[in-house]
């Protein structure tokens, strides 16, 4: 550091005067200051070379992206767990229903014994079919909704004058995905409607003691005895 203390005497150079010529000390600052200024431009030199707006136009989009995943996340998240919850509610509604069931059959096998089972659970049969009947309806509903969307697509698809290659396929792909889960959902829909007619069928021979299929046109007949009525316990 150059020393603050007041010079006495003849200044020790003048504009004339060499850098040669210059004491040691003085040169010694100079040369200091001058090393400290080309460091100075270095560095400035470097920043400019790498262009450092456009890093930060580049840290801004990437903060950017990094958003909009991770509000693709949350929804993911929020979606999974709701999807949870209800798998865990269809769970227990499940096993509560499958102990009802089963208590039940025990009732008709051994009536003496289980005598209650069958009057405390005599309305367990309408509730179920009425609760199963409901979550179809909903689900034909779902069905009807996503169908009209698809409708809705191709019509506004259709009205566009002019599509490009890229804007078909991904319609395309879209419509494909629609239909495959329209399909899986109605698998699904279709095997509880088997499992239901299953747990029916065993319950009504389980009452009658007959082995007829009440779902079959050729034993159903003409006869009313195949109706919820048949399983009511007087």
């Amino acid at each position: 550091m150059m020393s603050t203390t007041p010079i006495s005497g003849p200044a020790p150079f003048s504009r004339s005067t060499k850098f040669n010529d210059l004491p040691d000390d003085i040169k010694k600052t100079f040369e200091s200051i001058d090393s400290h200024i080309q460091g100075r431009i270095q560095i400035s030199n470097e920043l400019k070379q790498r262009k450092m707006g456009e890093e930060a136009i580049k840290g801004q989009e990437l903060i950017r992206e990094l958003h909009r995943e991770l509000l693709g996340v949350s929804s993911v998240i929020q979606s999974d767990s709701l999807f949870a919850k209800d798998l865990k509610a269809k769970t227990e509604q499940a096993v509560q229903d499958t102990i009802v069931a089963t208590n039940i059959v025990e009732g008709f096998k051994n009536p003496h014994q289980s005598a209650a089972y069958l009057k405390n659970h005599a309305s367990f049969p309408l509730e179920f079919f009425t609760r199963v009947t409901q979550e179809m309806q909903e689900r034909l509903q779902w069905f009807k909704n996503t169908i009209e969307q698809i409708e809705r697509k191709l019509s506004a698809s259709a009205s566009q004058s002019q599509n490009t290659p890229q804007a078909i396929s991904s319609t395309l792909q879209t419509q494909h995905a629609i239909f495959v889960s329209l399909a899986a959902r109605t698998a699904a829909v279709d095997a509880e409607v088997q499992k239901v007619k299953t747990l029916y069928t065993q319950l009504w021979r389980a009452k009658t003691g007959s082995m007829r299929d009440p779902f079959n046109e050729l034993d159903r007949g003409s006869g009313g005895e195949f109706g919820m009525e048949s399983l009511q316990v007087k």
